[in-house]
């Protein structure tokens, strides 16, 4: 899942939680929440029905959370949304390590490529998606993606800016991040990454 934090996903689904067979758990990573699902039968075939019936039900609650199951990560996810609908991106981030650039890269031909500015340079929301907006125009692509990481004493951490630019519209995002600062890197370009899948899930 995508798009919430670990507290949400578990009031969403804690009765779930409570089930004896099959279990349902949480793992927390930075930006990322995984549902893992494991039940016990006599045979592989009824523990698979178990964990098919259980997911169905996970589902209900939180299926606009979920981008994918198994080895499934979210960039290969939003690699095939790009794909099926015949898009491109390019990006452009700060304060990040670099750490969007590198799992867009994964893309293939769908990633136009990314810049990387240095830290700070990238203000303010507004700035932020102007550089969204540029670098969609420099990279000729179909979408451009920002996302920008900067000190924020006053929040107690770091300050996510993320802008997306699509032919129809640009969305934004900002929230505060008062983690580890060595998971922001990998916080942001998951915020960015889900930011792009809720929008191409949007369209269909």
């Amino acid at each position: 899942t995508v798009g919430q934090g670990e507290s949400r996903i578990d009031e969403a689904i804690g009765d779930l939680e409570a089930s004896a067979n099959p279990t349902v758990g949480l793992s927390a990573k930075a930006g990322q929440v995984d549902i893992r699902i494991t039940s016990k039968a006599a045979t592989r075939g009824a523990a698979l029905a178990l964990n098919a019936e259980m997911e169905q039900r996970v589902r209900e609650k939180l299926g606009q959370f979920i981008f994918g199951v198994d080895d499934e990560t979210l960039e290969s996810v939003v690699a095939q949304l790009l794909s099926d609908r015949h898009l491109t991106l390019a990006s452009v981030e700060s304060g990040t390590g670099g750490a969007l650039g590198g799992r867009l890269a994964h893309l293939g031909e769908a990633f136009r490529g990314g810049i990387t500015v240095a830290d700070r340079a990238l203000g303010d929301l507004a700035t932020v998606a102007e550089a969204a907006h540029r670098i969609r125009s420099d990279r000729g692509s179909d979408l451009g993606l920002c996302v920008s990481l900067i000190d924020a004493p006053d929040q107690g951490g770091l300050k996510l800016m993320i802008a997306l630019v699509t032919p129809d519209n640009t969305k934004t995002v900002e929230r505060g991040f008062g983690g580890h600062v060595a998971l922001a890197g990998q916080w942001a370009s998951t915020a960015a990454l889900g930011l792009a899948w809720r929008n191409m899930k949007s369209d269909e």
